[in-house]
């Protein structure tokens, strides 16, 4: 019974905090197109579009395998924490290349092509992103969740007070992200005492 009960405790947690997250995403969504307009807002969220897609792209699916391998051998930590990040990091390159030609391109209008820029720099801080070991320990995830929407709010709610302009927007979406990243790792290093190791090239390969 008391197993249950534990069960039932962990997803009324969970589902708080995506409910939480969601209800900091859409006042986020309402402070933005009142502070940037219309217009504004359409090249922010062009910007979140595409970073969205960058982070699948360079993701690609191994943290989702380092988190199954994770679940069930907690001592491939700090090896799947390496390798995760050598993918991302290898796939974020030709990525963000392409965001960059893009721009370059002129193809979108040049508050789009700054939202697009500066957006896609969550792309690097997601290199160093721990957030899928989190998910498999089954620790911290809704502290992650809901305080990365927070702090983003808190920080656009900030830029919206001074009436900054998209770049403030941008820096508000990468400066939560990294505050979040950096937290959750010295969480995993402090509290869990787990650290990044070497990965042997074969290990790397099979991911």
């Amino acid at each position: 019974m008391s197993s249950d009960k534990g069960v039932i405790a962990r997803f009324a947690i969970q589902g708080s905090a995506h409910v939480g997250s969601a209800v900091f995403g859409l006042a986020t969504t309402l402070v933005m197109v009142r502070a940037l307009g219309v217009d504004g807002f359409g090249a922010a969220a062009l910007g979140l579009s595409v970073l969205s897609y960058a982070l699948v792209a360079s993701n690609f699916g191994g943290e989702l395998h380092a988190t199954q391998v994770t679940a069930g051998d907690h001592s491939t930590l700090g090896q799947n924490l390496t390798t995760v990040m050598i993918m991302r990091a290898g796939l974020s390159v030709p990525i963000l290349l392409v965001i960059l030609g893009l721009c370059a391109t002129r193809v979108w209008e040049a508050d789009a092509r700054l939202a697009v820029a500066l957006f896609s720099l969550s792309v690097v801080v997601n290199i160093g992103y721990p957030l899928w070991a989190a998910q498999a320990l089954e620790r911290a995830i809704a502290a992650c969740t809901l305080g990365s929407q927070g702090l983003n709010l808190a920080f656009v709610l900030v830029a919206a007070y001074f009436d900054a302009g998209i770049a403030a927007y941008a820096a508000a979406k990468v400066g939560s992200d990294l505050i979040v990243a950096i937290g959750l790792s010295v969480w995993i290093r402090i509290r869990l005492g787990a650290a990044w190791q070497p990965a042997p090239v074969a290990y790397v390969r099979q991911f």
